[in-house]
């Protein structure tokens, strides 16, 4: 699996945080945002959107924005040992500003996913 992202980008640093919870290895592919290397005809071939991250599973289907994390979920991956995950997760959903904010709370939410 190749994660095209640069070492700033916040997007890139969620996937990085979201791969390694659920014990994935990616190959770091830098792409330099400050220097429009997200514009090259080579990038844009694997990203018509020109922005990161993109992350390239190893049966070379495309996945970028915020359907990288998501997309993880597909992958074979056991995350039933990560109680630090599920802690955080308790402790933040407990904070009534991160509650509200949630997307399950959101009026727009399917009702398949709101949450009481």
């Amino acid at each position: 699996m190749k994660l095209y992202g640069f070492w700033r980008s916040l997007a890139t640093y969620r996937v990085r945080v979201a791969l390694g919870l659920k014990g994935l290895a990616a190959e770091e592919i830098s792409i330099d945002i400050l220097k429009g290397k997200q514009f090259t005809d080579e990038y844009k071939a694997l990203n018509p959107q020109s922005v990161v991250p993109a992350l390239l599973p190893k049966d070379a289907r495309r996945v970028r924005g915020l359907s990288l994390i998501a997309a993880t979920s597909y992958f074979n991956c056991d995350v039933s040992g990560v109680p630090t995950a599920l802690r955080i997760y308790g402790e933040c959903m407990k904070l009534d500003a991160f509650a509200k904010a949630h997307p399950s709370k959101q009026a727009e939410a399917p009702e398949s996913l709101v949450t009481p």
